[in-house]
């Protein structure tokens, strides 16, 4: 069996989906009283409860084979420092501690883009750029830098985990409506009247989850990979938007 955690966002329930056409019988890890109607597939279990629970999540990955750790709490707003902090470092660590205890084959965390330390405008980063919280801005950042670390400590010392660090996922089946999904409605609807300079390396969600299940198979403990799409700005991306909607 595999186990899902943060089922209901928009890798998680493109990746059940996905997963479950593939003949997998999944345990899908959503919050109380998320909506679940996306999920009215055959082979898919809810468990309802949060990742910060330790009990929980060692009771979650009993009799499961390989982890996607997906859920975490997205927020630039320092006020949320303590609450990102919680979910994204302390559930993981919940999460590494209950694939230790119950034997887990494979956990495959996914971490962002923005747990890299942070280079100089116009450099390149690779897989080969180091993680330092105290060298990446944001709540977020480093939140997420924080938590590659202990994923990666723990591979080291057996675990079999690998890091997945997507880029700026776009896409279908955003049910829950990201940032961008909302930039999107905004658009389409009319509302959007401002935009800004700038552009973002963005991905498709169907790629990032593509992705994941090759990882599951085919990466080896400790190795870290950047799941990038393509460069686009902000400028092309509202014209394209304008192309669609007219």
């Amino acid at each position: 069996m595999i186990l899902v955690t943060g089922a209901s966002g928009h890798v998680g329930n493109v990746l059940v989906r996905e997963l479950v056409n593939r003949g997998e019988k999944i345990r899908a890890i959503v919050l109380p009283g998320e909506d679940v109607s996306m999920f009215k597939l055959d082979r898919v279990e809810i468990l309802r409860g949060d990742i910060r629970d330790r009990d929980f999540v060692i009771k979650a990955c009993e009799g499961i084979e390989t982890v996607y750790h997906l859920a975490a709490l997205i927020s630039i707003m320092p006020t949320m420092k303590k609450q990102v902090r919680s979910v994204n470092v302390g559930g993981t660590e919940n999460v590494i501690h209950a694939c230790k205890v119950k034997h887990v084959g494979k956990l495959i965390y996914t971490s962002s883009i923005h747990a890299f330390t942070e280079l100089e405008p116009g450099s390149v980063i690779d897989e080969n750029v180091s993680f330092n919280p105290a060298r990446t801005s944001g709540v977020y950042g480093k939140s997420k830098a924080e938590a590659v670390l202990n994923v990666l400590t723990a591979a080291r010392e057996g675990l079999n985990a690998v890091v997945l660090c997507p880029t700026g996922i776009i896409g279908p089946f955003d049910y829950k409506l990201s940032e961008m999904g909302n930039m999107i409605r905004l658009f389409a609807t009319g509302k959007l009247r401002v935009g800004i300079e700038g552009s973002f390396d963005f991905v498709d969600v169907r790629d990032v989850v593509r992705s994941e299940i090759e990882a599951s198979i085919k990466a080896k403990a400790g190795e870290v990979y950047i799941l990038g799409g393509e460069v686009i700005s902000i400028r092309e991306l509202i014209d394209i938007l304008h192309q669609l909607t007219g």
